[in-house]
């Protein structure tokens, strides 16, 4: 029996690609013989990071403890089920708090870019301010009942991003790239150990700058080149100014092309879509018929695989439609942690003809409100924000975080990209001069030539007209 799903929400699904594609990489990994050439071993190949970043031949992980005590293994991703669900946690929260302020809007997030980001900033973080990151990144979020995650460290963080980058850049499908931007100052020292740590786990490119006008032009210029040009600028010219410390940067590509593709002269028609506000508008649709059907109580989906990469690992579209009756917002709102995860797992072979409708559209976001709901408080705040494991300085907060995304799917498979910018402030610098007055003589006025010696004036007079002077 062949199902049918068609005209579903967009906001949904782009949503849902980047959020989940590292997820179905992994999980297709496994069943690749049905799908795609087995996948190999990411250890003892090469892998493309980054431009300046030397690249191990063996991924190697390190141990640590928990803030309890516990002693913790840092294992790969693929392994650590504990961190699969924290991260899939953290896309689902970050996606819904993001989607509430306008949810007339298409929707796009790349919650790993962001949770890399984060990462990254972890390990120069300290006391409450390392607690909070440590729990978001765990999947712990206040205001929400599901809360008995286990606690990650960030060793083990830091093995799962490690692990997450070396796969992906090892597909050639998904690109990921880091970068820590430090903005020289006398009085600051950037601590060495964060340094190594960035560099050896996430594989960041670390650059010395002085403050200038171009340091925001050279950050956007390395997040064009990492995002495929997908992603021309991450931050607005007046982002980097005197109290900027640094920048942590991410950035990802994907670039997929269809394991079945669409033929442009006859799997692609005109249909009508319903927007979100009710009115109709005539789109083009890529018609196809697909073979893995998913479903719960309250919606269904399809999946549709892309190319394998070069190592083998695997990516795929999932489309989700809720049932007639179930609104959007409901939908998502529905959503936990493992919704999707469960729907890719139970998926069932099964025939669907599928209308896709093409699409394109970029978002930008500025996370600290979402963030801070989530639970991160102490890192945006003067006197609270310890950051003495990045530098030196006890007064560096985190100014903002920008977070841009990229989508386009046609024919021929899918383009997206995100980019992450954490940009770090020093808030107790000396303060700045106080702004000139100013003073312009444009209507009558006085004047006096003064004798300083004696303190009397030796001319005094008014200025009234000056038509005829």
């Amino acid at each position: 029996m062949k199902k049918e799903i068609s005209a579903f929400i967009c906001a949904l699904t782009a949503a849902l690609l980047c959020a989940y594609c590292t997820a179905c990489g992994t999980a297709a990994n496994n069943e690749s013989s049905q799908n795609a050439a087995a996948s190999s071993e990411a250890s003892g190949k090469s892998h493309n990071l980054t431009d300046t970043a030397e690249q191990p031949e063996q991924i190697s992980y390190e141990s640590g403890s928990n803030n309890s005590g516990e002693k913790i293994t840092a294992v790969p991703l693929s392994e650590n089920e504990k961190a699969q669900k924290s991260i899939s946690a953290f896309t689902n929260e970050m996606f819904k708090r993001c989607r509430e302020n306008d949810k007339e809007k298409n929707t796009l997030v790349s919650p790993l870019s962001v949770y890399m980001a984060l990462g990254m900033l972890n390990n120069g973080a300290k006391n409450t301010t390392q607690t909070e990151i440590t729990n978001v990144l765990s999947g712990n979020f206040e205001g929400e009942a599901d809360t008995n995650r286990s606690e990650l460290s960030s060793e083990e963080i830091n093995a799962a991003m490690k692990d997450c980058m070396v796969k992906s850049n090892d597909s050639g499908i998904l690109n990921i790239a880091n970068a820590f931007y430090v903005i020289e100052k006398d009085y600051i020292t950037i601590n060495d150990e964060f340094k190594k740590t960035v560099s050896d786990d996430y594989f960041a490119e670390i650059f010395y700058e002085k403050y200038s006008n171009q340091t925001v032009d050279k950050i956007n210029s390395w997040v064009n080149d990492k995002t495929h040009k997908m992603i021309p600028s991450i931050l607005p010219p007046d982002a980097v100014n005197q109290e900027t410390v640094s920048v942590l940067v991410n950035a990802a590509a994907f670039e997929g092309k269809w394991l079945s593709p669409y033929d442009p002269e006859y799997d692609v028609t005109e249909r009508e879509f319903t927007n979100y506000s009710g009115s109709i508008i005539k789109t083009d649709f890529m018609n196809s018929e697909e073979n893995m059907y998913l479903s719960d109580e309250n919606a269904v989906g399809f999946m549709k695989y892309y190319e394998p990469g070069e190592n083998g690992l695997t990516y795929c579209f999932v489309g989700i439609l809720p049932d007639k009756g179930v609104s959007i917002d409901d939908y998502v709102a529905s959503l936990t942690g493992s919704t999707i995860s469960d729907m890719v797992a139970n998926k069932s072979s099964e025939d669907v003809i599928v209308d896709l409708p093409k699409f394109t559209f970029s978002n930008k976001y500025s996370l600290p409100n979402v963030l801070d709901s989530m639970g991160i408080h102490a890192a945006f705040e003067t006197g609270k924000a310890d950051f003495t494991g990045l530098c030196s300085s006890n007064s560096v907060t985190v100014g903002d975080v920008i977070h841009k995304t990229f989508i386009d799917v046609d024919e021929s498979g899918t383009r997206a990209a995100a980019a992450t910018a954490i940009i770090m402030e020093d808030n107790m610098m000396e303060e700045a001069p106080p702004e000139p007055k100013r003073i312009t003589l444009d209507r009558p006025f006085v004047f006096a030539i003064y004798d300083m010696n004696n303190n009397i004036p030796v001319f005094i007079g008014t200025v009234t007209d000056l038509t005829d002077v």
